[in-house]
C-alpha cells in the first residue's frame, strides 16, 4: 500500500510567499501560462502555488526568480528562506513585514488579493 502523503497546512509563511511570488510575476508582465510553460507544469500548478494550496518547493522558488529577472541576492534568499520554512506553523519575529498582531491581516482577506 502506498504510502499516505502529509497534507500542507496553509501557514503564514506559505501564504505570504504565494503572494509575492504572484505580485513578482504580475509586476514581471508575466502570465501563469507563460510561468507554467517555463517550468513544463499546468498552469493550475503555479496558481495553486501562489494560492497557498500546495507549498512551493525550492528549486521551483528559484527557476520562477530565474524567469521573473530577480537578481538581487538578498530577494532571492528571501524567498528561498520562505520556501524552506513555509511548513513551519510557529512565526518568527521578522519574517514577516510589519510583524505583529495584524502582520497577516492581508492574509486573512483583509487586504488586496
Amino acid at each position: 500500500m502506498p504510502a499516505r502523503r502529509e497534507s500542507f497546512v496553509q501557514t503564514l509563511r506559505a501564504q505570504w510567499l504565494g503572494q509575492q511570488m504572484r505580485q513578482l510575476r504580475e509586476q514581471r508582465g508575466i502570465t501563469l501560462k507563460q510561468a507554467a510553460e517555463f517550468l513544463e507544469r499546468d498552469f493550475s500548478s503555479i496558481a495553486r502555488w501562489e494560492r497557498a494550496e500546495w507549498p512551493f518547493r525550492r528549486g521551483v522558488v528559484v527557476s520562477l526568480l530565474d524567469l521573473y529577472g530577480e537578481h538581487d541576492g538578498r530577494e532571492r534568499n528571501r524567498f528561498i528562506q520562505l520556501a524552506e520554512d513555509a511548513w513551519r506553523t510557529h512565526l518568527l519575529v521578522g519574517c514577516l513585514p510589519h510583524a505583529g498582531a495584524h502582520a497577516d491581516a492581508g492574509l486573512r482577506g483583509g487586504g488586496d488579493p
